[in-house]
C-alpha cells in the first residue's frame, strides 16, 4: 500500500505541477513529437527497416498459421499447444525474437550516425533539454518498427484464429499492447548502448551481444541454476517441477522477452510459480 500511495503522490505532483513549469513542459513535449515524427518517417523508409519488417512479418505470420493448425495436431509441438491460450503465448514468445531483433538493429547508430553527420551537435544547440532529444528519437523508432509489427501481429493472430480457437480477449489484447511496451523497452535499451558507443561497430557489437543475451543465453541461465539448486535438469519433464518453474518464473521477470510471455499468460488466466509475498498476479 506504501508503494502503490508514493506512486499516486508522484502522480498528483505531476498532474498539479506550478503553472510557470507547464509552458516549458510542453515545448520540451512539443520538440521530442517533432523529432519523433521525422525519425519515424526516415526510418520507415529505410532500406534496413523495410527488409526488418518483412523478415519479421513473415516469420510472424508464419508461427501464426502453423499455431492454429497444432491446435487439432494430435501431437503437438514446440513444447504442446493444447489450447488457444497455450498457442497465443507461443506467439508471443515468437514475436518477441524476432521484434526485438528489429528494434536493436534499427537502433543501432541512432546516435552514431547524428555524431559522424555533424547534425548531433546542431540538434544540442538549439533551446532543447537532452531528454527530450533521447525521448524523441525512441518514440520515432519505436514507431519505425512497432507499427509494422502491430500489423504483422494482427496478420499472425488472424492465421491462428483461422485455423484454431479463440484465445481470450484480455490475452488477445495483452499479446498486441505487451507486445509494443516490449519493442519500445528494446529501443531504450538500444538507445542507452548507443549513446556510450562511440563508433557504429562498437554499437552493434553491444546490441548484438545483448540480443544474444536476452534471446538465446537466457534459457541456459535457467539450466545452469537449476542444475546449481539440485535439480536434474536431464531427466524428461524436468521443466515440470516447481523448483524449476520457480527458477524459471524468477529469473524471467529480468528479461523483457519472458516477462512479456508472461504478461500474455496472467491475462490467460494462468499463475506464475513465483512468490511476490503476498502481492496477487494482476497487481
Amino acid at each position: 500500500y506504501l508503494a502503490y500511495l508514493t506512486t499516486l503522490a508522484a502522480f498528483g505532483m505531476v498532474v498539479w505541477l506550478p503553472d510557470q513549469l507547464r509552458p516549458a513542459i510542453r515545448r520540451e513535449w512539443g520538440a521530442a513529437l517533432h523529432i519523433a515524427r521525422f525519425e519515424a518517417w526516415r526510418g520507415l523508409r529505410s532500406p534496413r527497416t523495410i527488409v526488418l519488417v518483412l523478415f519479421f512479418t513473415l516469420f510472424i505470420v508464419g508461427m501464426g498459421w502453423l499455431l492454429g493448425d497444432l491446435q487439432s495436431d494430435p501431437s503437438p509441438l514446440l513444447g504442446g499447444v493444447q489450447s488457444p491460450d497455450d498457442a497465443l503465448g507461443q506467439l508471443a514468445w515468437f514475436t518477441f525474437f524476432v521484434t526485438s531483433l528489429a528494434a536493436v538493429a534499427v537502433s543501432l547508430d541512432a546516435f552514431v550516425a547524428e555524431r559522424d553527420s555533424g547534425t548531433l551537435t546542431q540538434l544540442l544547440a538549439r533551446p532543447l533539454g537532452r531528454e527530450a532529444i533521447v525521448l524523441g528519437k525512441a518514440l520515432g523508432l519505436w514507431l519505425s518498427v512497432g507499427l509494422p509489427a502491430l500489423g504483422a501481429q494482427l496478420l499472425g493472430l488472424a492465421l491462428m484464429l483461422k485455423g484454431g480457437d479463440t484465445p481470450t480477449v484480455p490475452a488477445v489484447a495483452g499479446y498486441l499492447l505487451l507486445g509494443q511496451l516490449m519493442i519500445l523497452t528494446f529501443v531504450l535499451l538500444q538507445l542507452c548502448l548507443a549513446i556510450v558507443a562511440r563508433t557504429g561497430a562498437e554499437a552493434a557489437v553491444y546490441g548484438l551481444l545483448v540480443w544474444l543475451l536476452v534471446a538465446l543465453v537466457w534459457p541456459l541461465l535457467f539450466l545452469g541454476v537449476g542444475y546449481a539448486l539440485g535439480i536434474d535438469v536431464t531427466t524428461a519433464g524436468f521443466e515440470q517441477d516447481p523448483r524449476y518453474q520457480a527458477v524459471v518464473s524468477r529469473m524471467g521477470l529480468f528479461n523483457p522477452g519472458y516477462l512479456y510471455q508472461m504478461g500474455v499468460g496472467v491475462l490467460t488466466n494462468r499463475t506464475l510459480a513465483v512468490d511476490f509475498e503476498g502481492v496477487s498476479g494482476w497487481q
